[in-house]
């Protein structure tokens, strides 16, 4: 089992640190992918294509310190459930868009987005649960 959650680990951290050193390469891509949304405008969205990606990085590191592991799997889910959000939002409203979630060189569609985010959730929840367990 420990081979298991290391590797789950491992995986999330890569995936999230590859999601925003993505984005932190392209701000200027992220911030008009935001902007696709149709639910905030130039400010905000400069302001989201900053700190977004940086908060992916910063948890993505967090996952593999075992003393902060539990509070980044905590921000990854307020994220990833916002995003969910903004998602079903943008489906709803028939917007034909990528996603933005890693870069512009892999575009994905909403609906992909979505399935992708619940499986994270998921798995972000298994870790959470694991993660617990071992200090009981």
């Amino acid at each position: 089992m420990k081979k298991f959650k290391w590797l789950t680990i491992c995986a999330l951290s890569i995936f999230f640190m590859a999601a925003g050193g993505l984005k932190l390469l392209e701000p200027v891509e992220f911030a008009q992918a935001i902007l696709g949304y149709q639910l905030i405008e130039g400010n905000l969205a400069w302001a989201g294509a900053l700190m977004v990606p940086w908060m992916e990085v910063v948890a993505a590191i967090g996952l593999l310190a075992g003393r902060w592991r539990a509070a980044a799997c905590w921000l990854l889910l307020g994220m990833l459930c916002f995003f969910e959000v903004i998602l079903l939002s943008a489906l709803y409203r028939g917007l034909d868009i990528d996603c933005g979630c890693l870069g512009t060189n892999a575009s994905s569609s909403v609906s992909f987005a979505l399935m992708r985010n619940i499986l994270l959730i998921a798995i972000l929840l298994f870790v959470l649960k694991i993660n617990s367990a071992k200090s009981e």
